[in-house]
């Protein structure tokens, strides 16, 4: 099993880019999913042997909840079977590795490892993203290291930091390692022009300061995490505003830099651009919170379709070909490049509550494993903790079910948290149980 999540890991960052680049066939861009076609296979033949003892209840009404939520949705929309599979594809391809930990403990140096790896292919992000910016004529959505969308490629590395802070603050790492470690592997985020960062960075650093640390240290926690963040935002703004020194920008009528943009007051006309509808959008025209408003403008217009969304797949573009493309994707498209429209238009409100369930129900096992564990597992969880906040929060700023290497990794390190809890509880209670018969 150590070999698969390894091969995922690399497969899921790397090939992606590489595909593109031409050294790998186009289809290598379905290792991943082959590798998890094993897996199911794994998590099948050994749950059943032990019953997934190690899930615990909670997720399995949610899931069993997302399930039958987006049954409805299929069967009111009628959706064609094309798109059906495609939606299936796109929501559950990593869910196998959700369930690995539960079914096959993984040991803390296999752990180690496959955290050794991660950071390794964070660390190749930063001399290429230094390439990719010295290009000629190229901007900052051009730099996105293995990634292939600079956004993506910040909140990954913003979740590389969370981890080491982390590891940091559960005394693995000193501080001079921590530090410089930090300081390279976060250099793409400077230069790709991410204005999410600003914003997701200091949140999730914050939460991951204030989940480690102990009782009556949490004031320490917090102004730790405030200079670390002030830090990164006082080399952020001067870079971007030097990147932006040639542009203009058609809202500010001016060079877009961060100080305009504060000066201004006009931001709202970046989040919001008064986009004019359902079809009638062109891509320039849709701000992010245009990809929330009218989607959920177009879905209320009917009760059920505003509960249950379109369907599985019905919204979406697919790979496979034109018969497993949805039938409202046309109208929605430019809707769909920002936040989390694709999740909300499919599955309702229904389906986008209960995700946000799912991963609020991830945050409290975070916190429950950092709280009582010292080693890996535990610092691991600590930066999980800041991870599954950024992530409810960049769901509004990007559409993250899109990234294979996002998607991939989330569920995998999720599934391990929440295995770990159970895991760490039993032995708990063995325990107290063996004190007590003595």
């Amino acid at each position: 099993m150590q070999t698969l999540v390894l091969l995922m890991i690399v497969s899921v960052v790397t090939f992606p880019f590489l595909t593109k680049s031409g050294v790998l066939p186009k289809f290598a861009d379905f290792a991943p999913e082959v590798i998890a076609a094993f897996v199911v296979v794994a998590v099948v033949t050994q749950g059943v042997r032990n019953r997934f003892q190690y899930v615990r209840p909670a997720y399995w009404i949610v899931l069993g909840a997302i399930a039958f939520n987006m049954i409805c949705g299929v069967l009111v929309n009628a959706v064609d079977a094309g798109p059906v599979f495609a939606g299936i594809r796109t929501y559950f391809r990593a869910m196998p590795f959700f369930l690995l930990p539960a079914v096959f403990a993984f040991s803390e140096k296999q752990i180690s490892q496959q955290f050794a790896l991660i950071l390794g292919l964070a660390f190749i992000q930063t001399p290429i993203a230094i390439y990719q910016r010295l290009q000629p004529y190229v901007t900052g959505d051009s730099v996105y290291g293995t990634l292939m969308i600079s956004s993506f490629l910040s909140i990954f590395l913003i979740g590389v930091a969370c981890m080491l802070t982390g590891f940091y603050l559960k005394k693995r790492l000193r501080l001079t390692t921590y530090l410089l470690l930090m300081l390279v592997i976060m250099v793409p985020t400077l230069i790709n022009e991410t204005k999410g960062t600003l914003v997701l960075f200091p949140v999730a650093l914050i939460v991951t300061f204030l989940v480690s640390a102990r009782r009556g240290a949490r004031l320490k926690s917090l102004v730790g995490a405030t200079v670390v963040s002030a830090l990164l935002v006082g080399i952020f703004v001067p870079i971007y505003d030097y990147t932006q020194r040639d542009r203009e920008d058609r809202y500010l009528q001016e060079t877009p830099t961060v100080s305009n943009w504060l000066r201004s007051g006009r931001i709202h006309e970046y989040l919001y651009k008064g986009s004019r509808g359902v079809g009638a959008a062109e891509q320039q025209d849709v701000g992010r919170l245009d990809a929330l408003v009218v989607p959920l403008q177009y879905l209320a217009k009917d009760p059920v379709r505003l509960a249950f969304g379109v369907g599985l797949g019905n919204a979406s573009q697919s790979s496979l070909g034109r018969s497993f493309t949805g039938e409202y994707f046309r109208a929605l498209e430019f809707y769909l490049l920002h936040t989390i429209a694709r999740v909300m238009a499919e599955t309702g409100l229904i389906g986008l509550a209960l995700l946000l369930v799912l991963i609020s129900q991830i945050f409290m096992d975070s916190r429950r494993l950092a709280g009582g564990d010292q080693g890996v597992r535990g610092a691991s969880a600590a930066g999980w903790a800041g991870i599954t906040v950024m992530v409810m929060i960049g769901m509004s700023y990007k559409d993250l079910v899109f990234s294979p290497a996002l998607t991939y990794l989330f569920w995998y390190i999720s599934g391990l948290v929440a295995a770990e809890v159970v895991r760490t509880g039993r032995s708990r209670t063995r325990g107290h149980v063996s004190e007590s018969g003595a």
